[in-house]
């Protein structure tokens, strides 16, 4: 018998969807053939919900050379060649089905034959349940004929059982038992037998109970420790594993308990065939394992807090911000006492103090997924004042813009008492539209003018409400060009201690500086922020460089000043001898636009290898750069420099 096996990714992909497909899913195409007379059959579809539809074309014909519904048929093929069968499973009762493709050589014309006998195929095959046995005797071959007999050690008669190549037998009693099987090839005349022992072990009193067959499993990191549920001698196993999106099972234990190592994080299913051998049966578990350990990573506590919003004794406590690695185990004590009590087990929860009181909370973040923790203990001071007013002091309307688009946030921390309702109306208009009611949410306002925002706050634990206003000009024009005219590097100084502040409030602008030590090739990253203070180490000359960047319109400046620290008291605001300047627009396309409020000096374009591109001075502040390559480019003049990009 010839089989013809489908790919393991179509069985992994019928295991994976839908555990009924799978006997479709298995199926082969197996034959026989004498010359040009062939014997098929598609194997392990035996079932009555199995439907099939099988076509044969000769290479290179769309007309079917043959067709048949059935399982089982054969052809005899007028000539030579290379003929294509397709195979159509589908099974009308889990609503799955199947399509498979075999090629067959047709070498041989139906005036020649093999004359000597071929006895490769004559084997004694089976598969048992308990005492009942399915035999099959090798592949099949219009030529052969089969009788077989069966004896019992110790007996002295054979009994024939069959004259069929496939059948089923049930033995009487356990015991051994001896198959002998003649084959008479009636095509060449001549024949054959095989003898072989069989050991008919089952007791047909007891079933398999899988209640004992599991996938339990503990783990660090990556390394696991997996446990076949509890133990029993007459289990064996195997357990094999695969990764998502791949296409090989590999084998890793036949023991009940072992450990794994996965090689990389990702998602894994895990398949362990339990077979029982006292009573020759089995059953497969597949389960999914999702391994997210990263042993490069340390642990992150930024979202690990302690919050909470109260009215009265009731509490409702929030441990920061969702992080599915996190595990959590909150106790409370009471000061002046000595046992701390847990209270919960969970991210968010509600805790009522049994009376007032100063206390402590803690609370242990332990992250699974990178086996590290931390500790975290917070004071409350319980005094449950029912007369209390609501505190709105924390009820803000905030805000950033990029353009039109605003993102609004209602305070600054999360309070679970109060809820939200937001609404904008434009100047001159008279109606009123809601817009959210989220504490932070997002809004485009449809066109530039004057709008007025308006933020109910009500507070449902002590029940009481509050209403803010606000009035927002949005003035976004998407042509706009960048204004650095408040871009600036002013300073104030006690001998080497300096206060900078980087030019007026604009709250489009992000900033960005940095120390420059001439001499050393050293930059230093000083503040992101418009005002800070900076303490130089010495005396001597420094640089100091800000990138000025518009979130609005999306386009930067950078400008540069030179310090000389001689740790002399300098009043007031002072600023440098080099007055500053900006460049429009940036990024440029043909041209570069340089304002210069100082006297006339030499202007230089460099690129980032310091090659001169340009060469000028302030009388003519514009730069043709149709002619410049794409990139990052510094415009120098004097002591200071401007970042700028050109991009065509």
């Amino acid at each position: 018998m010839k089989y013809i096996l489908l790919f393991a990714p179509l069985f992994l992909l019928s295991l994976l969807s839908d555990a009924q497909c799978t006997g479709t899913f298995n199926s082969h195409l197996a034959f026989s053939d004498s010359c040009n007379k062939y014997q098929f059959e598609v194997t392990h579809t035996v079932d009555t919900c199995n439907k099939h539809d099988i076509k044969v074309f000769k290479n290179g014909s769309t007309t079917p050379y043959y067709t048949t519904t059935s399982r089982n048929f054969k052809v005899t093929f007028a000539d030579t060649g290379t003929y294509i069968v397709r195979v159509s499973i589908k099974n009308t009762c889990t609503k799955c089905d199947t399509l498979f493709y075999n090629t067959i050589h047709v070498t041989c014309g139906s005036s020649s034959s093999s004359t000597s006998c071929n006895w490769s195929k004559a084997k004694i095959q089976y598969s048992a349940k308990c005492k009942n046995y399915t035999f099959e005797m090798g592949s099949i071959d219009t030529c052969l004929q089969y009788t077989t007999a069966v004896i019992k050690a110790g007996t002295s008669t054979w009994d024939t059982v069959s004259h069929n190549r496939v059948f089923n037998y049930t033995f009487a009693s356990t015991g051994l038992y001896y198959i002998k099987t003649t084959f008479y090839n009636k095509c060449h005349q001549c024949d054959t037998f095989i003898a072989q022992p069989i050991n008919v072990t089952c007791d047909t009193t007891k079933t398999c109970n899988w209640s004992k067959a599991k996938i339990q499993y503990s783990a660090k990191c990556k390394n696991y420790t997996f446990e076949m549920g509890s133990i029993d001698t007459c289990l064996q196993y195997t357990t094999t594993v695969i990764k998502a999106g791949t296409s090989t099972w590999d084998t890793i234990s036949h023991s009940r308990v072992f450990n794994y190592t996965f090689a990389s994080t990702g998602l894994y299913y895990i398949k362990t065939k339990f077979y029982n051998k006292c009573h020759q049966c089995d059953t497969a578990i597949v389960q999914s394992i999702n391994v997210t350990c990263d042993t490069t990573k340390t642990c992150d506590w930024s979202k690990a807090k302690i919050q909470y919003s109260a009215k009265c004794r009731n509490y409702t406590f929030e441990m920061g911000s969702i992080d599915t690695c996190l595990q959590y185990t909150t106790t409370v004590i009471k000061a002046g006492t000595s046992t701390w009590d847990t209270i919960s087990h969970n991210r968010v929860f509600n805790y009522t103090f049994a009376s007032t009181g100063l206390y402590y909370i803690k609370t242990k973040f332990y992250n699974k997924c990178h086996q590290c923790d931390t500790a975290i203990v917070q004071s409350l001071n319980v005094t449950c004042d029912t007369t209390k007013t609501c505190d709105w002091s924390k009820a803000k309307i905030q805000f950033s813009a990029k353009c039109k688009n605003y993102t609004f946030e209602m305070g600054g921390y999360i309070d679970t008492c109060v809820k939200y309702t937001t609404a904008t109306i434009k100047a001159g208009s008279s109606t009123y539209d809601t817009i959210s009611n989220s504490r932070v949410f997002n809004y485009t306002f449809p066109s530039t003018g004057l709008y007025y925002v308006v933020t109910h706050f009500y507070n449902k634990c002590h029940n009481c409400d509050t209403v803010i206003y606000r009035p927002i000009q949005v003035n976004c024009d998407s042509t706009y060009s960048c204004n650095f005219s408040k871009a600036k590097i002013q300073y104030s100084a006690k001998c080497n201690k300096y206060t900078f502040e980087m030019g007026s409030i604009d709250t489009c602008l992000q900033y960005s500086t940095v120390l420059y030590t001439p001499g050393t090739n050293q930059f230093t990253t000083l503040s992101s922020s418009r005002v800070f203070s900076y303490t130089f180490p010495s005396k001597g000359t420094y640089q100091i460089a800000t990138l000025f960047h518009d979130k609005c319109h999306n386009c930067d400046t950078l400008l540069y000043t030179q310090i000389n620290v001689s740790c002399d008291s300098i009043s007031g605001i002072y600023q440098p001898n080099m007055a500053n300047f900006y460049v429009v627009p940036n990024p440029a396309d043909n041209y570069l636009r340089v304002d210069f409020a100082g006297s006339t000096t030499e202007i230089v374009l460099q690129d980032l290898k310091g090659v001169v591109i340009y060469r000028g001075n302030t009388i003519n502040p514009v730069i043709n750069t149709s002619e410049i390559q794409n990139g990052i480019y510094f415009l120098r003049i004097g002591f200071q420099t401007a970042r700028v990009e050109i991009i065509h």
